[in-house]
């Protein structure tokens, strides 16, 4: 994974305010039951911490990586919170 830890611990952070109390499996869920997909369920995450928490993570992540890295990063920030 080539995003750097600390970038990786504030995603993962930003992630966990933006899902809030509310469990993964049951987001997920809700995404399949509208026949959405894995990617887009990861995908929305991000767009919610761009626009609503308004975290700067990354304009630092894409000065040195590329979405499949971020998406790379995302899937496992994915498996790590729904196994909590």
């Amino acid at each position: 994974m080539k995003i750097n830890q600390q970038d990786y611990n504030d995603l993962k952070n930003a992630i966990v305010g933006v899902v809030g109390n509310r469990k993964v499996s049951d987001i997920w869920a809700n995404y399949q039951a509208n026949g959405l997909s894995e990617l887009r369920f990861r995908w929305d995450l991000v767009w919610h911490i761009q626009n609503i928490v308004r975290q700067p993570i990354f304009d630092r992540i894409y000065k040195y990586a590329h979405d499949s890295h971020v998406d790379t990063a995302l899937r496992r920030i994915v498996k790590e919170i729904s196994e909590q």
